[in-house]
C-alpha cells in the first residue's frame, strides 16, 4: 500500500469503518510514473471483503517473478504475501498506530503452482488485541479453492 493517511471520518470501532479504511488501503497505488515502494503494492492485491466477523479477505495475483525454478511460488514470497496482508489489517484494528511483526509461523501444506491467470486468497483475522500485542492467524488458499499455506503471528504496538 502507498503510504496514504487514514480517512478520520471513519470510525474504526465499527466493521463498516474498518472494512471501507480496509478498502482504502489495499486499493492505493504509487502516483502514476513512480515506483511502487516495497511493500503490499508490489503484489497488486484486490480487496475481496472484510466480513461482518472481522475476517480480511484479500486476492493476490501470482506473477512469473514470484516462482522458483519450477514454477511454483517461492516460500518466502506466500510468507511475504501473508505478513502484507497482516500490516494493514494489524494497522487498522490498532486504530492507526504503527505495528511491526514479532515473529510469523508460517506451515506450508501444498506448492501454488504458477498457471495463467492464477490468483491466491488470503483469508486473516486478529484473533486477539491487547493494549501492545494483537496476535492474528491466516489462510492462504490456490486458485481452486484448496488450503495452501497456515500462518500466525504476533504484532507489536510501536510507540503505545
Amino acid at each position: 500500500m502507498a503510504y496514504m493517511k487514514p480517512d478520520p471520518n471513519l470510525d474504526l470501532n465499527t466493521t463498516e469503518g474498518r472494512r471501507e479504511q480496509l478498502r482504502q488501503l489495499l486499493g492505493s497505488r504509487a502516483q502514476k510514473n513512480s515506483d511502487p515502494r516495497g511493500d503490499i503494492e508490489v503484489l497488486q492485491p484486490q480487496f475481496i471483503e472484510y466480513t461482518d466477523d472481522d475476517e480480511l479477505v484479500v486476492e493476490i495475483p501470482v506473477r512469473p517473478w514470484q516462482v522458483n525454478g519450477i514454477d511454483q511460488v517461492q516460500g518466502g514470497v506466500l510468507a511475504y504475501m501473508i505478513d502484507c496482508v497482516f500490516g494493514p489489517l494489524s494497522f487498522v484494528t490498532s486504530g492507526y498506530n504503527p505495528v511491526g511483526t514479532m515473529d510469523m509461523t508460517t506451515n506450508y501444506l501444498r506448492p501454488i503452482v504458477l498457471t495463467d491467470n492464477d490468483r491466491i486468497t488470503i483469508r486473516a483475522r486478529i484473533v486477539t488485541n491487547s493494549r501492545r500485542v494483537m496476535y492474528a492467524e491466516a489462510k492462504l488458499y490456490n486458485s481452486a479453492g484448496k488450503l495452501a499455506v497456515t500462518a500466525s503471528t504476533n504484532i507489536i504496538k510501536i510507540g503505545v
